[in-house]
């Protein structure tokens, strides 16, 4: 499955190559469920990097790959603030690589209600749950806590709703961790 019903999604990303595998930046406009590619000429899909959500208005769920290792600041944050307003999982492989979310990944406000991380995250960064106010699910497989570095709604409860700057957790938020 690729973006707007293509089987070759590599003509949908560019690609940089990086020291052991590629880097993508997205190069055109998706629909429904995006899938990152874990490969391309043979090397693995390492990192995400600035996919303009302003393009992305109607996906609704994202894939990722087990190859991915990071998703790069600011990576989904769209520049007309109006991104990805059907987005409602992300959903990573259990066994899968990534290992962390940098500052402001998912940055504009969406549906998101479901997040699934896998078990070798180890850093969720700043404010990257910032304006998902219907986030409901975070799965996280990893049986050590990933580091949080501040918070990641930028939660301030000295603020009014109102603020621009303000995320406060949905009521029915729960995060999901493995047993041990």
């Amino acid at each position: 499955a690729g973006c707007n019903g293509s089987s070759d999604d590599s003509r949908n990303y560019k690609y940089i190559e990086i020291d052991g595998g590629y880097k993508i930046w997205a190069s055109s406009n998706y629909e429904g469920v995006l899938t990152i590619p874990e490969n391309y000429k043979d090397l693995p899909v390492l990192e995400i990097d600035l996919f303009d959500s302003s393009n992305s208005r109607n996906v609704t769920k994202i894939i990722g790959s087990k190859n991915l290792i990071s998703i790069n600041a600011w990576c989904f944050s769209g520049r007309d603030q109006k991104s990805m307003d059907n987005l409602t999982e992300v959903i990573f492989p259990k066994n899968g690589e990534l290992k962390k979310i940098e500052t402001m990944a998912s940055y504009w406000p969406t549906p998101l209600k479901t997040v699934v991380r896998p078990d070798k995250i180890e850093y969720l960064g700043d404010g990257i749950f910032e304006r998902c106010f219907a986030l409901e699910n975070l799965v996280i497989y990893n049986p050590i806590p990933p580091i949080m570095d501040g918070d990641i709604f930028n939660w301030d409860a000295t603020l009014s709703n109102d603020e621009y700057w303000h995320t406060k957790p949905n009521n029915n938020f729960t995060v999901f961790v493995p047993d041990e």
